[in-house]
């Protein structure tokens, strides 16, 4: 006979039940994230507080969160989960109503889209980047569209170099394939091809890595460590040898965009998945677009390029990139 019992209503043991049921890590963080700030903000110490909140406070909040610079979709993101969360709270009896939150109103914002112009995007992918990994980075965020926390999970084991023969079996060029494993926000996996200017980034780097280590670099070390550098299990525990994070690929754009003499204000990690996106719509169509992004549909892959705008393509290896 199963024994059913209370449970503690502390806010901390709470939410740590709350979050066991999501699945994905990324959806953890952010579920996490959501839950904390509402209840530091309210200064909520056990979860009982939260059926005794007014509901108009709710409002009271959101136009804070608007404040301190949130955006409408982030704001909306967190009242999905505090309402989510309340509920979760009523079903165990801790509160007895979850608040009715239609009624909040949120600021309508504007879409606006950003893609780097052929120009910067030259000076982005030319040899005035000094570091061989900053080199290689460019490259990477341009031709994958990937996110940044994706970016920083690369390791070499995740790096294909292929051969290709010509049809009398002569060697004619290394093909690269980049594996992504359970991306963050999404959960999928793909293999994305890239150009031959990457394989020679990569190359370059790998080898200057090689030799500063003297030894070769295990497949489990991270592509893209602090610092410049890449992470290998003898250094893994030195500040000068550690992984990216997210907001370490973010700074890095804005110091190498600094570099080569850009204003790095509109030019961030994100925004070359959306140029990327630009670029293969206008020279292979939308549902190529839609592919290299894995976007859930082509109408929502619109509203992430320059669709009706015309421009020139760089004149970059493999085509497009």
């Amino acid at each position: 006979m199963i024994t059913y019992t209370s449970i503690s209503t502390k806010i901390g043991d709470v939410k740590e039940m709350y979050l066991r049921r999501q699945e994905r890590t990324n959806t953890v963080r952010i579920y996490g994230y959501a839950v904390e700030k509402f209840c530091r903000d309210f200064e909520i110490i056990d979860a009982k507080e939260i059926g005794k909140i007014p509901v108009g406070f709710y409002q009271d909040w959101v136009d804070g969160l608007y404040a301190e610079g949130y955006s409408t979709g982030t704001i909306k993101l967190y009242i999905r989960v505090i309402s989510n969360f309340a509920s979760y709270l009523e079903s165990y009896g801790i509160i007895e109503n979850s608040p009715i939150l239609k009624f909040l109103t949120f600021k309508k914002e504007t879409h606006r889209v950003t893609i780097i112009s052929d120009g910067d995007l030259k000076a982005l992918l030319s040899d005035d980047v000094k570091k061989l990994q900053d080199r290689l980075l460019m490259r990477t965020l341009l031709e994958t569209g990937k996110r940044r926390g994706d970016i920083a999970n690369i390791r070499l084991s995740d790096i294909y170099l292929v051969p290709e023969y010509d049809d009398e079996g002569n060697f004619t060029k290394m093909t690269g394939i980049v594996s992504f494993r359970n991306e963050q926000k999404t959960g999928k996996s793909n293999d994305m091809y890239v150009s031959d200017s990457f394989v020679e980034r990569f190359r370059d780097y790998v080898e200057q890595e090689e030799s500063r280590i003297g030894t070769p670099i295990p497949e489990t070390a991270y592509l893209f460590g602090k610092h410049g550098k890449i992470q290998t299990n003898e250094d893994e525990n030195d500040d000068k040898g550690r992984k990216n994070r997210g907001q370490n690929i973010y700074n890095r754009v804005n110091k190498i965009c600094k570099q080569v003499g850009i204003n790095p204000e509109d030019i961030t990690p994100h925004v070359f998945r959306h140029t990327a996106t630009t670029k293969i719509a206008r020279t292979k169509g939308i549902s190529a677009a839609k592919d290299f992004g894995d976007w859930s549909s082509s109408a929502v892959m619109e509203r992430f390029y320059y669709g009706d705008e015309e421009g020139g393509v760089v004149t970059v290896a493999n085509g497009v990139f």
